[in-house]
């Protein structure tokens, strides 16, 4: 099938270290091929077996659920007959009482002979309502039940045994029908536990004369519970509806009957979903339940009513156990028959594999002669082939993994080359981006425009060590590239002939400009005119990127290098993204101009509006002043001012006195000083500190913004006035339709809102006045005056 390994293969020493160790220490195909298959055949019959027990134990429950419901309704039914037949015997009874009036031998007959042919009837009586039986007799109620010796007659009217609170008389006559008393233990009667059928009989108008009883053994009832064969340790148990325990299998537990609550019983740590299942028999339904009971057995559940009015349940319990025994079986037969299957397959697979995986570790030992340090000693040599020959995919893989070695050994000569190369541009792309970075942060920080400009190129000269850097920014109409910034001895003379280049024409910058987009010019091909610039005759490589932000062109970056084919393309990015943060500082520098001029001419403009305003003020109002002193503020008036005061208002300085107790200082307002404060200290006092007089100062400033605030306040009362009072004005003329009463109302208003003042109004046709406009009547008008 395969030719024998070359003798070069197995004298080869060249072999890692590291190889050998990772082949020694990892599964060979032979082993992990078969080990597979055999896990994922275990995997299968344990997923095979785990199913099918599942599926014995579904049909197992089911088959079973069925069965033992079955028996349930048939223990129940067993349990109602006997109940049944006992109640006939009390309505036979009550039925001839009724038609019949018994004389006491009578009756003592009759329930003795109802006892001697019924013997599932424990005892018997027929009670009497009060004076019923006859007139001077309270109680009647002759009972005879059953003992070892015989019939035993028991008189059960008497004061001792007041029959008439017994539920046994009370509950049938309260309901008029037939009843099954709850098991009571009879006192006086038989002494046991047991359940009465009472079935009332009525006189001719229809009341109650009386109780007919027909008293049954609850042992009956508990031994038909505890004869029911449930499996092996299986149980039957029957509850009332207060769940006490009214008899129950010997497999059971431990429980007194009669006595004991299911339910307490049901609150055991062991129990799962007994308790549940015990209220939902309480509640009289019928079901089918998994649970596990008091004794920590899980067991199969079914139950049923037992039914006529009793409120009892019945329950039989299966063991799961004994149900899965025969699934266990099949569990082990299976599994043995699984491994005797596999240990078969097992050995198969081992021998199939052989012919798989010996021509891979062939091919293996093969491919551990090429690590790096041989390929570099055989650099040049083709390795020897190996040859394999099984007629399958290993024989293609051999082939492939030949022509593999041989192509290994062409690329292994050149991947030293490229790798340097690659680490070179990696180094070069790297470094650009860093200085990138690093002249954005410089040249974002700069304001003033033509600074921004020029630092700019500077920065890039020293940076990236080109020869040339230019910055042409767009005129007004966007017509030429003017050329505004640069580093080298051949730029500075462009600047001084105002050199521009028209936009769209053959210039690399004009294309870039125009085309939004870098261009690369080299000093080969086409290129080639854009480098007879006798100012730059050293470039041989030149770069133009777009200077953009917002989407608007506002100019180009220009960078030229002595080195033949210094850019490529993949500089295009990096350079634009400096390009891009050029523009961005371009931008902001102008935004920061435009405002500062804005806000200089605001400062400007209203300066002299408040200058203007605070010189009618000091001119139209006399001078005003102030003296405080403890322990009041006097005004005064006057043209004469206090000589510190007069000169730190002329001069707008802080004066100080020459006992250095006293200073003067100016209330300036936009520069223009419109008082002055004097702060003098007792005699006793210290000399003025810079901390006080700073303190002086700010309280000027502080009083200049109040006063300032205080005029705005008043010319703002003002402007309101007179707008209110020309809408008024206009208001009341509006009304008016003859131009006379326009005329008169106008008149009037204006000389009532000027006080005393004089107003004439008159109409002219000519602009200079010599000649008066005539009314409609021909006449000239007069002017109205007020």
């Amino acid at each position: 099938m395969y030719s024998p390994i070359p003798n070069s293969v197995h004298e080869s020493k060249t072999s890692p270290p590291n190889i050998r160790g990772a082949v020694s220490r990892r599964l060979s195909l032979r082993i992990k091929l078969p080990l597979i298959v055999i896990l994922l055949l275990i995997l299968a019959f344990l997923v095979s077996t785990i199913l099918s027990i599942r599926a014995a134990q579904s049909a197992l429950t089911d088959t079973l659920k069925g069965e033992l419901t079955a028996q349930t309704d048939t223990k129940a039914e067993l349990i109602r007959t006997n109940l049944v037949w006992t109640r006939s015997v009390a309505i036979d009874l009550a039925a001839a009482a009724e038609v019949i009036n018994y004389d006491k031998e009578t009756i003592l007959n009759t329930i003795s002979n109802t006892l001697d042919h019924n013997e599932q009837i424990f005892g018997s009586t027929i009670a009497y309502e009060p004076y019923q039986f006859q007139p001077n007799i309270y109680y009647w109620s002759p009972y005879y039940s059953r003992t070892s010796d015989g019939l035993r007659f028991t008189q059960l009217g008497n004061p001792d045994y007041n029959y008439f609170g017994w539920e046994w008389y009370t509950l049938p006559k309260a309901k008029r029908a037939p009843v099954l008393s709850p098991p009571y233990f009879d006192e006086g009667g038989g002494e046991i536990w047991m359940v009465t059928w009472s079935a009332p009989f009525f006189d001719n108008n229809g009341d109650v004369k009386g109780v007919a009883t027909a008293d049954i053994a609850f042992s009956q009832t508990q031994e038909i519970v505890s004869s029911i064969s449930v499996g092996q340790k299986g149980y039957a148990f029957l509850l009332d509806p207060q769940g006490i325990i009214l008899g129950i299998g010997k497999n059971g537990g431990e429980y007194q009957v009669m006595v004991d609550s299911m339910l307490t019983a049901a609150e055991s740590s062991q129990t799962e979903g007994w308790a549940a299942l015990v209220s939902t028999m309480m509640a009289g339904n019928t079901g089918f339940a998994d649970v596990v009971d008091t004794r920590g057995e899980p067991m199969f559940v079914a139950y049923t009513p037992v039914g006529l009015d009793t409120g009892w349940s019945l329950g039989l319990a299966f063991p799961q156990a004994e149900l899965f025994q025969k699934a266990s079986q099949l569990q082990n037969t299976l599994v043995i028959y699984a491994i005797f299957v596999v240990i078969i397959f097992s050995a198969i697979l081992y021998l199939f594999t052989l012919s798989i995986t010996e021509p891979l570790h062939r091919l293996t030992l093969y491919t551990s002669r090429f690590s790096p340090e041989q390929l570099l000693l055989n650099k040049g040599q083709a390795a020897d082939p190996i040859h394999i020959r099984t007629r399958d995919e290993l024989e293609d893989l051999t082939t492939a993994f030949n022509q593999m070695t041989t192509n290994l050994h062409q690329a292994f000569e050149t991947l030293e080359e490229r790798v340097n190369e690659r680490t070179d541009a990696l180094n070069k792309r790297a470094t650009q981006l860093r200085t990138v970075a690093d002249v954005g942060k410089i040249v974002v920080s700069f304001r003033e425009l033509s600074e921004l400009l020029q630092r700019t190129t500077y920065l890039i000269h020293e940076n990236f060590g080109y020869y040339h850097a230019g910055i042409f920014l767009l005129d007004e109409h966007k017509e030429y590239a003017v050329f505004t910034a640069t580093n080298s001895p051949g730029g500075q003379r462009m600047l001084e002939r105002k050199h521009q280049l028209k936009i769209g024409e053959t210039s690399i910058v004009g294309y870039t400009i125009e085309n939004t987009k870098a261009r690369i010019a080299l000093d080969v091909g086409q290129d080639a005119v854009f480098f007879d610039n006798p100012d730059l005759p050293d470039t041989r490589s030149e770069i133009a990127l777009p200077l953009v932000v917002g989407g608007q062109i506002l100019g180009a970056l220009d960078v030229q290098s002595t080195e033949s084919q210094a850019f490529r393309e993949e500089d295009i990015s990096t350079l634009q993204i400096l390009a891009d943060q050029i523009a961005v500082a371009i931008q902001n520098a102008k935004l920061f101009e435009e405002v500062e001029k804005t806000l200089d001419a605001a400062r400007i403009v209203y300066g002299e509006v408040s200058r203007e305003a605070w010189s009618k003020i000091l001119h139209n109002q006399p001078r005003i002043g102030y003296i405080a002193t403890q322990p009041a503020t006097i005004e005064t008036h006057g043209e004469a001012v206090e000589p510190s005061l007069a000169k730190a208002f002329e001069t707008g300085d802080l004066i100080l006195g020459a006992d250095g107790l006293t200073i003067s200082v100016p209330i300036k307002i936009r520069g223009q000083a419109i008082g002055a404060i004097r702060l003098k200290k007792s005699e006793i006092a210290e000399a003025w500190t810079q901390d006080e007089t700073n303190l002086a100062i700010a309280l000027s400033d502080q009083l200049s913004g109040a006063l300032e605030s205080a005029r705005l306040y008043r010319e703002s009362q003002q402007r309101a006035a007179r707008e209110s009072l020309v809408s008024d004005i206009s208001a009341r003329i509006s009304g008016v339709s003859h131009m006379d009463s326009i005329l008169r109302e106008t008149v009037q208003e204006l000389g009532q809102a000027l006080g005393n003042t004089s107003v004439t109004f008159q109409l002219l046709n000519q602009p200079d006045g010599q000649k008066q406009a005539t009314g409609p009547h021909g006449s000239a008008n007069r002017p109205v005056e007020r």
